[in-house]
Parts: structure tokens; C-alpha cells; sequence
């Protein structure tokens, strides 16, 4: 198990550990005083598909499996549900809650659960528990001046006060575990370029010859000059710059 201040301060870069650490909704006290001793324990994600029903009796469960929880269908709020236990207990959903992760790969609107999510996630219970709710705009393109901020407000009271925060940007300069060397391999994990921009040989007819295997469909004669469509061969096409007969 991990502490949930451990797990931020590895997650984050360390210019934004008192940002992340001393936030606090209205009336609450500082995220690393409500969760201190709190903690997390997954090494893996798992699908929840269910009826679309999240609560503290599936964080319980996803805890004592050690795993964190895709959400199907997602919640508006959320992508990723991680299980905490709020304090060294004998295991039962009246210790537990969550950190929700969503999830964007641009500067997209987002939200965070409101009074009815946390009434459904605590099922009941007479104690519910802070939550914190963390937005990661995954922005590929990203030229490099990244942050991580805080939001000031919260939804109910502070009993069960969500911590809201939000990081921009994918690389050293917001998250920990993303450095120099490999920053540009998390970069094209979120790249929306077209797959043929990921071939080795990027020459014009290296290229044709790869759109001729129909990898990708564009409206160029190297994908369509089967269809005899002039409007879905559009382009014009690469001439081969060596003289010979060739089999196409």
C-alpha cells in the first residue's frame, strides 16, 4: 500500500507538490491533512462495466484485489476510480473512497461529481468520506509550459468535500514519471496523427507503396485506384522515379 501524499508526490513534479498538497475546498482542511492517512493499493486496472452502478461496495472489492477501476459506461466525471482506504482500519466500506481520473486529450470542458454522485458512491452511509477528483488534459501537442492547478470550490459539504484538481500538458515539467528521454513516447501515445505517419520511411514513395497495402484510406489513387472514382482517387499520384516494369 501507498500513501495517498506519497502517491501524489510521485505523480507529480515537485515544483507543484505545495499546490497539489495544500488545496482545499471551503471549510475543509488541506488535502495532505484530510488524507493523511490514507492510501492506495492497485497494480493493475480493471473493466467495471456493472449496470453503471459505482460505490464505496466496489471500491471495497477493487481494493482487496488490488486494482484500480475502468469505468463502463463512464460517468461524466469520470474515467478511472481509484480505491482509498481513508485510515489504517479493518477493511469495510465505511473506510472507504475514491480519487476519480478523467481523462482528456485536449483542453476539453470537464466536471466533477455532484451531491446526487457522492449520495449514490456512499450508498447510504451516515460518514461520507473526501473524495478527490483530478482531471488530466493529456494535450499531445503541448509546447511545454505545463501545470498543475487547484480548484477552490467544492459540491456538499465538507464532510464528504471533493478535492478538485487539474494538470495540463504531458510531460517533466507536470508528472514525475515522465522525463527527457521518454517524453516524446507518451507524446505519441496521444498523437492524432494518421497512422502512416508512424512508418519508417517517410519518402514520398515509401510511402505509396505502404498506402498501396491500404494501411489507411485517403482519397488518393495509391488507396483508390481500384474504384475507378475520380473524386475517391482526388490526389494525384507519386511516379515512381526509377525507370522499369513493375507489377502494382
Amino acid at each position: 500500500a501507498v500513501p495517498v501524499v506519497v502517491f501524489l508526490r510521485a505523480l507529480f513534479a515537485d515544483r507543484w507538490h505545495d499546490t497539489v498538497l495544500q488545496s482545499a475546498p471551503p471549510g475543509a482542511p488541506p488535502l495532505q491533512d484530510a488524507f493523511a492517512d490514507a492510501f492506495v493499493r492497485f497494480t493493475h486496472f480493471f473493466p467495471h462495466d456493472g449496470d453503471g452502478t459505482l460505490d464505496v461496495n466496489d471500491a471495497l472489492a477493487a481494493m482487496v484485489r488490488g486494482c484500480a477501476l475502468l469505468i463502463n459506461p463512464r460517468r461524466d466525471f469520470a474515467d478511472i476510480a481509484v480505491p482509498i482506504v481513508m485510515h489504517d482500519a479493518p477493511l469495510d466500506v465505511d473506510v472507504m473512497s475514491y480519487i476519480f481520473v478523467q481523462l482528456k486529450t485536449g483542453y476539453e470542458p470537464s466536471c466533477a461529481p455532484e451531491a446526487d454522485d457522492m449520495d449514490e458512491i456512499f450508498n447510504g452511509l451516515t460518514r461520507k468520506h473526501p473524495t478527490i477528483h483530478l482531471v488530466m488534459q493529456l494535450e499531445a501537442d503541448h509546447g511545454g509550459a505545463s501545470m498543475a492547478k487547484t480548484s477552490d470550490s467544492s459540491d456538499g459539504e465538507p464532510a464528504h468535500a471533493c478535492y478538485k484538481l487539474a494538470s495540463y500538458g504531458c510531460s517533466p515539467a507536470v508528472y514525475k514519471a515522465i522525463d527527457e528521454e521518454n517524453k516524446e513516447h507518451y507524446a505519441s501515445l496521444l498523437s492524432s496523427d494518421p497512422i502512416i505517419s508512424q512508418h519508417a520511411r517517410q519518402d514520398a514513395v515509401g510511402i505509396a507503396y505502404v498506402q498501396r497495402m491500404k494501411a489507411a484510406w485517403d482519397r488518393i489513387p495509391a488507396c483508390y485506384d481500384w474504384a475507378a472514382d475520380s473524386v475517391l482517387e482526388g490526389a494525384e499520384a507519386v511516379e515512381h522515379p526509377v525507370e522499369g516494369v513493375f507489377v502494382t
